[in-house]
């Protein structure tokens, strides 16, 4: 007997284990995706066997090009804005018309941030995915070959 008391007949030696998850034939991007993030992702998954995709790996993937698209969206934003931009950090003092006029700045873009922050996703998801035998950069398509051996032998 425990300190709550005895364990019910049915549970004493029994163990609950859940079946591993059945992996899908070709999964279809999940709802609420970029039109380029599910366009990544229907490339990605056409580049591996079906029954590659358990449902883990496809939440993975959709985290995998979801943060690919942001990452896109700040390298966009990035090269349109600079890497400097004016903030505001302040006001002046009140004039008599009751204007205050903005304390401008040059700072780093915050789009730098978002574009650090999404490839950590892409990495760590990548990561997870490659553990699942997902490789990401199917997304890729292979290199045309010359049909020439590089090595003899």
């Amino acid at each position: 007997m425990g300190a709550r008391g005895p364990k019910p007949e049915g549970q004493k030696n029994a163990m609950h284990v859940l079946p591993p998850p059945k992996p899908t034939a070709r999964p279809n991007p999940p709802h609420g995706m970029t039109a380029r993030a599910r366009n990544l992702f229907k490339r990605i998954v056409a580049g591996h066997p079906e029954g590659t995709f358990d449902p883990e790996a496809v939440v993975l993937l959709r985290g995998f090009c979801d943060a690919e698209d942001v990452h896109n969206t700040a390298s966009k934003m990035l090269a349109k804005e600079g890497a400097v931009v004016e903030m505001v950090v302040g006001f002046m003092k009140q004039d008599v018309d009751g204007y205050r006029e903005p304390l401008m700045k040059p700072m780093k873009n915050p789009w730098f941030g978002v574009k650090k922050d999404s490839l950590g996703s892409m990495c760590t998801t990548s990561r997870h995915l490659k553990q699942r035998g997902v490789n990401t950069d199917s997304r890729k398509k292979p290199a045309a070959t010359s049909g020439r051996k590089m090595f003899k032998g």
